[in-house]
Order: C-alpha cells, then sequence, then structure tokens
C-alpha cells in the first residue's frame, strides 16, 4: 500500500501543476468558471484553493463585462450565480430576470433547455431569505425537471437529473457528491482527461489513508 500511495502522489503533483497552467488569470470568462465547477464537483478544488480565490476576485467586478457573451444562456448564468455564491461573492438575482416575461414569470421557452434547468435549480439552493425570482425559478424548474421523460434524455443527462432532484448538491456530502459526479464526469464526451485522472486518484489516494488509520485504530 505504500509504494502504491507513494505512486499517487508523485503522480498528483504533476497534474497539478498541469491543471495549475489551465487555471490563468489573464483567461477570464466562461471556460475558467466551467473549469473551477468541474474542479469542486470532482473533490480536488482544495489543491488549488488560492488559484480559485484569485481568479474569483478578478472575475467578479467583471463579471457584467464579459458575461454578454453568454447573457441568454441560463446554463452559464446559473452556474456563474452558484459557484460566485458558494465562494461568498453576492452575484444578484437580478441576473435572472432576463429569462422571465413581462409578468415576471419565468419563460416557457427555457424549459426545454435541460442542462440550464438544471443549472438553475442547482442555484436556487443558495437563495437568500426575500428572493422571490429565486423562490419562482426553484418551483419552476422542479416541476420541469420532474417532467422530462428519462427515455428522450441522454443516460447521462438523465442521471444528473435523476440525482440533483433526489440529493441537490447543496445538501450533499462533498465527499460522497464527487465520488457521483466523478463517475458522471467520466461519461462526458467534453471531459478533461486530466482532471478526470487526478479526481480519481485523489479519491482512491484518500479511500487507502482512510483505511490507514482505521488499520492503525483497529490495532
Amino acid at each position: 500500500m505504500t509504494q502504491l500511495l507513494e505512486k499517487y502522489s508523485k503522480e498528483v503533483e504533476v497534474l497539478k501543476e498541469e491543471v495549475k497552467d489551465m487555471l490563468v488569470l489573464d483567461d477570464i470568462g466562461a471556460e475558467t468558471m466551467v473549469l473551477i465547477d468541474a474542479l469542486e464537483r470532482l473533490g480536488v478544488s482544495y489543491l488549488f484553493q488560492k488559484e480559485i480565490e484569485e481568479l474569483l476576485e478578478n472575475m467578479f467586478p467583471k463579471f457584467e463585462e464579459y458575461s454578454h457573451v453568454f447573457h441568454d444562456n441560463l446554463f452559464m448564468v446559473s452556474l456563474h450565480f452558484r459557484v460566485f455564491r458558494q465562494h461568498g461573492y453576492d452575484l444578484s438575482s437580478d441576473a435572472f430576470e432576463r429569462f422571465t416575461d413581462s409578468n415576471g414569470e419565468f419563460k416557457e421557452t427555457i424549459s426545454n433547455d435541460v442542462m440550464g434547468m438544471l443549472s438553475l435549480y442547482e442555484a436556487t439552493f443558495l437563495k437568500t431569505h426575500g428572493e422571490d425570482i429565486l423562490d419562482k425559478a426553484f418551483c419552476f424548474t422542479k416541476t420541469g425537471l420532474e417532467s422530462f421523460k428519462p427515455q428522450y434524455l441522454s443516460s447521462n443527462l438523465a442521471e444528473q437529473v435523476t440525482h440533483a432532484l433526489y440529493q441537490p448538491l447543496q445538501r450533499g456530502i462533498p465527499r460522497v457528491e464527487a465520488r457521483h459526479y466523478i463517475s458522471v464526469y467520466e461519461k462526458d464526451a467534453s471531459r478533461n482527461e486530466k482532471l478526470l485522472r487526478l479526481a480519481k486518484i485523489d479519491f482512491n489516494q484518500v479511500q487507502m489513508l482512510h483505511k490507514e488509520e482505521l488499520c492503525h485504530i483497529s490495532r
């Protein structure tokens, strides 16, 4: 076990440096937020805490400036809202008004955007008291996601929707959620192989360390 742990540790160090190169301060935008979210959901963001905090600190004041690129992209707006709030940045829920009609109700046209609806649903769990638009968003997305027929979605997307309705991200145990997301990310055609490898090694390494600790305690 010791040899395997040493092998894992060396590979983790190499992968860490390669991933750090992806987290570049000059490259601020939608893809950067997708990368940060993937690191967090895969359970390896703690390895890049300083880099992530520096990026978010730079991104938050510039959100209005660069968000015009994905102005009508429900997935991206919801993703930014969730990640910023997870890190204590108070991005206004007014960002979702662009997806509502003149009566303040969410437009039916977005109900077919499964990834967008899923992203908004997860974002609603970071609402604060009095944010009516997020109360409406929760009801709208929950009803919408429950109405999707699994047979009409890809198996990976259907699994994500089912899991989110059963166990929303914000209410899950991080390590358990990471294990689940590794299996989801593995099936994603747009996955980053280095991130996936890092997540798997890190998860196995932590599991092995826990087993080692239990052996010592039992003795």
